[in-house]
C-alpha cells in the first residue's frame, strides 16, 4: 500500500464509519508537541507541515503524509513540534481504530501497519524525503549562493533542498524558495549532519561555498565532508565555477 491507495481507503464507506471525516486544522496549529507522549498518528490528506525537530533541525512536509508514527509504534514521546503552516486535513489513528479497522479488512489492516513501519524505519534512518541537494556557504560567501540559487531557480525548485540553518534562514528571506529540511549551523554540528546523510545515500549533490581564507574550530568537519563526499562519489561544488558547471550536466 502507498500513500494514495492508502487515502482512498480512508475515504470509503467502511472505513469512515470508524474514523469519520479528517479532522481540519488552522494554519498555526499544533499537531504534535515534542517530548510529549504519542498516542497514536495523523495521516495527512492536504495541506504543509512544519516539523521542529528536538535538535534543532527543521522539517516540511506535505500532504500525503504521516506524522508521529515514530513515538506512536515506539511508545516514546514526540520527537518534533509539528505545526501546521497552511490549513490541514488529517486523519487521527489510535489503537483502537487500528484494531477496528483491521476487523473491516484485515489485508488492508496490514498494509497500513506495514506502511508505517515502513516510514518509521526510514526516518530513523534519516529519510523523510527523496535525495536531498544540499546547500551550505561560509558566511562571507552567504550571497554568492542566494545570487547563484537565484539565477537557477527553477533547477533548485525541482528538487528537495537541504541547507544548514544560517544558510536556509537567508535563502527562505531572500528567495522564498522552500527548505524541505535544515540542519544545525555547520559550527553547531550541520556539516556532519549533512555528511551522515551522504553515507546513508540520501544527498544527491552539495553546493558548499567555501571561503578560501577562512578558519574556525569546525575546519575539520568541513574537511571530513569534503571527504566523505570523495568516498561515496557524491559531487561537491566549493566555488561559483564548479558549481555553474554541475548544474549545466544535471
Amino acid at each position: 500500500m502507498e500513500w494514495n491507495e492508502l487515502t482512498t481507503w480512508l475515504t470509503s464507506e467502511p472505513v469512515r464509519k470508524v474514523l469519520g471525516n479528517p479532522r481540519v486544522f488552522r494554519q498555526g496549529s499544533i499537531l504534535l508537541h515534542a517530548h510529549e507522549q504519542v498516542n497514536g498518528v495523523f495521516v495527512l490528506t492536504k495541506g504543509d507541515i512544519m516539523a521542529q525537530l528536538a535538535h534543532g533541525g527543521m522539517l516540511a512536509l506535505q500532504a500525503p503524509t504521516c506524522v508521529g508514527e515514530l513515538g506512536f509504534l515506539g511508545h516514546n514521546p514526540a520527537v518534533a513540534t509539528v505545526e501546521c503552516k497552511s490549513e490541514v486535513e488529517a486523519y487521527f489513528i489510535d489503537r483502537g481504530c487500528l484494531f477496528a479497522l483491521n476487523e473491516i479488512d484485515h489485508h488492508k489492516g496490514m498494509e497500513l501497519m506495514l506502511l508505517l513501519s515502513r516510514m518509521a524505519l526510514e526516518r530513523w534512518g534519516g529519510r523523510y524525503h527523496d535525495r536531498y541537494i544540499a546547500l551550505v556557504a561560509h558566511d562571507d560567501k552567504k550571497a554568492e549562493l542566494v545570487d547563484f540559487v537565484r539565477r537557477h531557480r527553477d533547477y533548485f525548485e525541482r528538487h528537495n533542498l537541504i541547507a544548514t540553518s544560517t544558510t536556509g534562514k537567508r535563502l527562505t528571506a531572500e528567495l522564498g524558495i522552500t527548505i524541505a529540511r535544515t540542519t544545525l549551523s555547520g559550527p553547531m554540528g550541520g556539516d556532519q549532519e549533512i555528511g551522515g546523510l551522504v553515507s546513508n545515500g540520501l544527498i544527491e549533490a552539495i553546493y558548499f561555498f567555501r571561503d578560501p581564507a577562512w578558519s574556525a574550530p569546525h575546519l575539520s568537519d568541513v574537511n571530513a565532508l569534503v571527504r566523505i563526499c570523495e568516498v561515496h562519489n557524491v559531487p561537491i561544488a566549493t566555488n561559483v565555477a564548479t558549481a555553474e558547471l554541475m548544474v549545466m550536466n544535471r
